[in-house]
């Protein structure tokens, strides 16, 4: 008898299996939270460094503005991440509250005529991307926060989306 003619219904999975399943699980967790603690290449920035880089797109030009603004997103995504992964919820909570005001402000010059628009496109891909993966690690009092400004960055990054090809 082949396997094909073979009632599928009728496997049970031996002790070896279930064991191998389960290492899997355990090391995907474990990969997904070292993924979320840092990306390869990306530094969280303090308090301060956050402070200046906010205040300085604050000040710029307005073409400048989408770009300085996109930065200091993922920079505030990276330190979100860094805070899940260190058990900090609340201080997470707080950051990603933050992103959500930060890109309040985006969205009102994002229609203006802004210069260096791919690479902010690109930034917000990115940004969105690991807020995504920061969901896996999200407590149940930080998840709704957490989904909401995903759902705002994705909304942003669509009309970023919009005006790159719209050029």
């Amino acid at each position: 008898m082949s396997f094909s003619n073979r009632d599928k219904s009728s496997f049970v999975p031996n002790r070896a299996g279930i064991v191998l399943g389960l290492a899997m699980a355990v090391s995907f967790t474990f990969a997904v939270k070292a993924a979320v603690a840092a990306a390869p290449n990306e530094s969280v920035l303090d308090a301060a460094a956050l402070l200046r880089m906010e205040q300085q797109a604050e000040a710029a030009q307005p073409r400048e503005q989408c770009f300085l603004y996109t930065q200091v997103v993922h920079s505030l995504t990276e330190a979100a991440g860094k805070q899940l992964a260190d058990g900090q919820d609340q201080q997470a909570a707080s950051t990603i509250q933050h992103i959500q005001a930060v890109t309040a402000k985006m969205q009102k010059i994002l229609l203006k005529d802004s210069k260096r628009m791919k690479n902010a496109e690109e930034l917000m891909e990115h940004t969105t991307r690991r807020l995504a993966d920061m969901l896996h690690l999200a407590s149940s009092e930080t998840r709704p926060v957490l989904e909401a400004t995903l759902q705002r960055l994705n909304a942003e990054h669509s009309a970023m989306l919009n005006e790159v090809f719209a050029e």
